[in-house]
């Protein structure tokens, strides 16, 4: 018989092993950054600071406050 009460998540955390992704959740802490800000503070090119960002924010793991498409 399965407990009811307990409920898993939907899924497990997932560990964040890219240095990349650590780097640049940790410089958001402090608040809010442009991707380029976020991109020269830990040392990636725009584009790929662009990507890494859009797919942080489709795991969840970071929320944009511009809407969509916005420069």
């Amino acid at each position: 018989m399965v407990d009811e009460s307990v409920r898993m998540p939907a899924r497990p955390p997932r560990r964040i092993r890219s240095g990349y992704r650590r780097r640049m959740l940790d410089h958001l802490t402090d608040g809010g950054e442009t991707v380029s800000g976020i991109a020269l503070a830990v040392g990636l090119r725009l584009p790929h600071a662009s990507a890494e960002l859009k797919r942080m924010r489709q795991d969840g793991l970071v929320a944009s406050d511009a809407e969509e498409g916005s420069r």
